[in-house]
């Protein structure tokens, strides 16, 4: 028996290889949708396998997270002489592939809750500054870079998240430099919640997981709970303290908080135990790490509804990661 991650799948390479052209071997890709793209080296990476292994199996809670042409590459690694394209992988892979569902595992359906809330004045005008420096570099470019474009994207979910996130960039907008009153007692509506609720919660002797993709998001708000012992995870805290930290949240009865980030977090985490709550202080348009995320407490040994809040700005980039999720899931 091997298992390996995909990170450590090119150092052994020529052992494998050479492993399968020798031995009988069935191959499982677990977690099969990060072999998506046809150009990556990951998938190339898995797929010169393909063709040596005898048996083989694909498995995934989110196959298809942002289009159907993900499958392709999929549907490769199983049978490498069959080609298949954007028009016709979806009647190819309804042959061959088996669903569970939620409720044939006795897992309880989540509740979403949209909860929105108002900008604070100096947000709204920051945003106004931000979103028509973007439209007017966009209307001045025959072809705008994609990489201002993405820029001032990150910059307005920053905006919306946490202001401080972006207060060394803000300076940088035309509007700003004259009126650098507005970076002052800049505050997150959504961070005042979120910690608000997890003092709740922690009152009534409730767990809860706050989701933030940004870490210093994570290391603010595990700083304001220190008094309840809120614990965190993102890059930056090492394997070996993540493994306690999980142990910790899930049985230790006096800690109720856990601040996690889900590029760290949205996969391989057993988080259900003794929690069904969750709050999205932000969210990307990455469908995975949204998904992903929500199964850390909607997975089988689940008793109670899972609870998932979703803090939300009108009128803002929020409302369009919401509208392309609900399209994407």
């Amino acid at each position: 028996l091997l298992i390996v991650n995909y990170e450590k799948l090119r150092q052994i390479n020529d052992q494998l290889r050479d492993f399968l052209q020798n031995n009988s071997v069935f191959i499982i890709i677990d977690e099969s949708h990060y072999v998506k793209s046809e150009y990556s080296n990951r998938t190339n990476e898995v797929l010169s396998f393909a063709h040596l292994a005898n048996h083989k199996m694909i498995l995934s809670g989110t196959p298809v997270p942002n289009s159907i042409q993900e499958l392709i590459p999929q549907f490769k690694f199983l049978y490498p002489e069959i080609h298949s394209t954007q028009y016709d992988i979806r009647e190819k892979i309804n042959e061959i592939y088996v669903r569970t569902t939620r409720d044939e595992l006795n897992i309880p359906k989540e509740k979403i809750k949209l909860i929105s809330m108002p900008l604070s004045r100096n947000q709204i005008v920051l945003y106004k500054l931000i979103k028509e420096y973007t439209l007017k570099h966009v209307a001045a470019h025959r072809n705008p870079y994609i990489k201002t474009i993405k820029r001032s994207a990150i910059l307005l979910l920053q905006l919306i998240s946490n202001p401080l996130l972006g207060l060394n960039r803000y300076i940088q907008i035309p509007g700003v430099k004259n009126n650098k009153n507005i970076l002052l007692n800049l505050e997150s509506p959504k961070i005042d919640f979120a910690v608000a609720r997890a003092r709740e919660l922690a009152n009534q002797n409730k767990k809860l997981i706050i989701w933030s993709n940004f870490v210093q998001n994570v290391e603010i708000i595990s700083s304001r709970l220190s008094d309840i012992n809120a614990l965190k995870i993102h890059g930056g805290v090492p394997q070996k303290e993540r493994d306690k930290v999980v142990d910790i949240f899930n049985f230790d009865a006096n800690c109720h908080t856990l601040v996690i980030n889900p590029a760290t977090g949205a996969e391989a985490l057993n988080l259900h135990y003794n929690c069904n709550h969750a709050i999205y202080v932000d969210r990307s348009f990455n469908s995975v790490h949204w998904l992903q995320s929500m199964d850390r407490i909607r997975r089988i040994g689940q008793k109670k509804k899972p609870i998932i809040e979703v803090l939300m700005h009108n009128n803002t980039i929020d409302e369009r990661i919401e509208t392309v999720l609900q399209r994407k899931v």
